[in-house]
């Protein structure tokens, strides 16, 4: 007798739940972000070989880029007044004045032809 009602007991639950739905409800809570983005600077590439009036100006691309991903705010050009061109030649202190630890250096070299090597650094 005690086997037919646990026969019975389990195909009821097997029907319960082939029948019923099933709901969730999910809460996500975001503790922590940024509000703004990083601060950076990407400086003016410099251009070997070629006028720099005939090329995209590569440096306005990346910046622009950086910025539409909403995780970057970089300083305006104008307010840049140092130029180096790779790594070794950034002085620290300069870009901390400005309230910047990230800095986007690079040039432009013409290669052959139309051509052009473009080389940047972080």
């Amino acid at each position: 007798m005690k086997i037919v009602n646990i026969k019975y007991l389990l195909i009821f639950l097997i029907l319960l739940g082939a029948f019923s739905k099933a709901s969730a409800t999910l809460y996500i809570q975001v503790s922590g972000g940024q509000e703004t983005g990083l601060p950076i600077s990407v400086v003016p590439f410099s251009v070997e070989g070629a006028e720099r009036s005939t090329l995209e100006d590569i440096a306005k691309i990346v910046k622009s880029d950086l910025e539409n991903s909403g995780q970057f705010i970089a300083t305006p050009f104008h307010q840049i007044k140092q130029h180096p061109d790779q790594q070794k030649a950034i002085q620290p202190q300069y870009w901390k004045t400005l309230g910047v630890e990230d800095v986007v250096v690079g040039r432009i070299i013409k290669a052959s032809g139309s051509r052009f090597k473009v080389c940047f650094e972080l």
